[in-house]
This record gives structure tokens, C-alpha cells and sequence, in this order.
């Protein structure tokens, strides 16, 4: 058997609770989607944040290398 890395993050999501059957397998995807949705609300918060950045930023350095075309 191949070593799959994201299989394993699946089983082990899947076997976090000692209940068993359908009741373990179901906690254990909610936390596996919770992990991703966390993971996927970071990343857009720090995109957000750089383009909100760059657009603030972006006159600054537009003036600033005006002036130094300017001499």
C-alpha cells in the first residue's frame, strides 16, 4: 500500500472520536471541514488584506517616483 499522505488526514479525522460507526465518522469530517474552512478563511483574509494594502500604498509610490523622475 502507497503512503498517501491526505488518506491518512482523512482516517485520522475520521477515528478522533471512540464512538464508532456513522457518529465518529461524522465528527470527524466536521472537524476536517472546519480545519479547511479556517484554513481557507485565512488565506482570503490575508489576500484581502494585501490588495487592500497595495491600494493604499500605491499613490504614495506613484508620487514618490514621480518626484524622483523630477529630480
Amino acid at each position: 500500500m502507497t503512503d498517501d499522505p491526505m488518506r491518512d488526514l482523512l482516517e485520522e479525522a475520521t477515528t478522533t472520536v471512540a464512538t464508532g460507526g456513522d457518529v465518529g465518522r461524522t465528527v470527524g469530517l466536521a472537524s476536517l471541514l472546519s480545519l479547511v474552512t479556517g484554513s481557507v478563511a485565512t488565506v482570503t483574509a490575508a489576500t484581502i488584506a494585501l490588495v487592500v494594502l497595495l491600494f493604499v500604498l500605491s499613490p504614495f509610490a506613484f508620487l514618490l517616483g514621480f518626484g524622483l523622475l523630477l529630480g
